[in-house]
């Protein structure tokens, strides 16, 4: 051990200077072979102690002490002098990893500077598949995602599963099999399984609908705006459906079975059964109904004819009768003179 040029150093008798120390800076140079390789430095302590390196930052009279220690076999920080202060611990043989703070918002940042495209990954790897959770920015435009890659390598092909831009305008789950299925449960009995969906006007009122699962029975509410009352618009349940707002539908609507409406029907246009135009019968039976109209003027006419004709008849019998009263005199007349003209 020597000093030069104002530095402090150890030497070896073959390799020269090992370790040099100067204005708070220490150097340590391999050895010859192949432990130079591999330059260490070891700090090892007793029985049941905690060997640490310590950090020590002043501002003014105010100091603040990091030590980077190795609690046996976990290896982390402590941000003071105590043993009980770690902030953040790695298992040594990667089981574990954790992060400790006495604030209420503990924060993990991964970070690029690049002024261009970046994107930063967190990756969880298995032993034949791997997930991979970035985040991505371009510009003005940011997106998240969740992918499948290959457990071989981080530069495989990811297979996006999930992706939302930052501000929350566009959300997508896409499957790479032929379904793909998302549940929204709980666990305790009697409740309800809700998603709501909100939406401003442009005026700021929120709107809100929400779709509920209500013991197998599925609804519709809407919401007025500033806290008001709710309205089931729409239910449906294994048995039958109920829609308590007026309906507009712009295309075909067929029924497979029977149709019963308790109020009026009002049609615009043509209605069709059986294939035949009601229209058309409406038209057949107003025609028929003037048919029978003008029949049944007819059948009046003719019994009225009829009426005429049997009093011209009851006239032609008096008449006849009275001529045969008249022939009869006339009868009696001429036998009574020809007695007369016989005696």
């Amino acid at each position: 051990m020597y000093s030069a040029s104002k530095i402090l150093r150890f030497q070896d008798a073959v390799a020269g200077d090992i370790v040099k120390i100067q204005d708070g800076q220490m150097t340590l140079t391999g050895n010859q072979g192949e432990n130079a390789k591999k330059p260490k430095l070891t700090i090892q302590g007793g029985l049941g102690s905690v060997p640490r390196v310590t950090l020590i930052s002043k501002k003014g009279e105010e100091e603040k002490h990091i030590s980077i220690y190795n609690k046996h076999g976990k290896f982390g920080l402590f941000s003071g002098l105590a043993d009980d202060t770690s902030v953040f611990h790695v298992a040594g043989d990667g089981s574990e990893l954790g992060l400790t703070s006495v604030t209420a918002t503990p924060k993990i940042l991964i970070q690029s500077t690049n002024k261009g495209k970046s994107q930063q990954e967190f990756i969880l790897k298995g032993k034949n598949n791997a997930m991979k959770f970035s985040h991505q920015e371009a510009g003005t435009s940011s997106r998240m995602s969740f992918c499948n890659l290959e457990a071989s390598g981080t530069k495989s092909k990811c297979t996006k599963f999930l992706e939302a831009t930052t501000n929350g305008e566009r959300f997508q789950v896409s499957s790479a099999t032929d379904s793909v299925e998302m549940i929204v449960g709980h666990k305790i009995r009697g409740g309800t399984a809700k998603l709501r969906l909100e939406s401003h006007d442009q005026v700021g009122r929120v709107w809100r609908t929400t779709l509920e699962n209500k013991e197998g029975s599925f609804q519709m509410k809407i919401a007025e705006p500033v806290g008001g009352a709710k309205k089931t618009a729409f239910i449906v349940s294994h048995k039958e459906a109920h829609m308590n707002v007026a309906l507009n539908v712009n295309e075909d609507v067929k029924f497979q079975k029977t149709a019963s409406f308790a109020r009026n029907v009002d049609v615009a246009g043509v209605v069709t059964m059986q294939g035949k135009n009601v229209g058309m019968l409406f038209s057949d039976m107003e025609a028929t109904k003037r048919e029978n109209m003008e029949l049944r003027n007819r059948m009046e006419d003719m019994e009225d004819e009829s009426k005429e004709m049997k009093t011209r008849m009851v006239e032609m019998s008096q008449t006849n009768m009275a001529m045969r009263e008249k022939m009869e005199s006339m009868m009696s007349t001429l036998q009574l003179m020809q007695q007369t003209m016989t005696a």
